[in-house]
């Protein structure tokens, strides 16, 4: 048997979670407030996907065609 870890039918025994006060005060927050809305982040211009070819010249003119 290891020294220090405490055995159950074969499985370890769940550790018991610290008090947080922080958790308890925006559960707090929760229920008189309600859920906050969900963040809506603006388009990050890095990572905006790029064409990886030049648009041919027959795309070219159908496009103009068009608009």
């Amino acid at each position: 048997m290891i020294a220090g870890a405490v055995w159950l039918n074969g499985a370890m025994a769940k550790k018991k979670k610290t008090f947080k006060a922080a958790s308890v005060v925006k559960a707090a927050a929760r229920a008189v407030l309600g859920t906050p809305p969900p963040v809506r982040r603006a388009e990050n211009k890095k990572r905006l996907k790029k064409d990886k070819h030049k648009a041919s010249l027959g795309k070219l003119l159908a496009d103009a065609d068009r608009g």
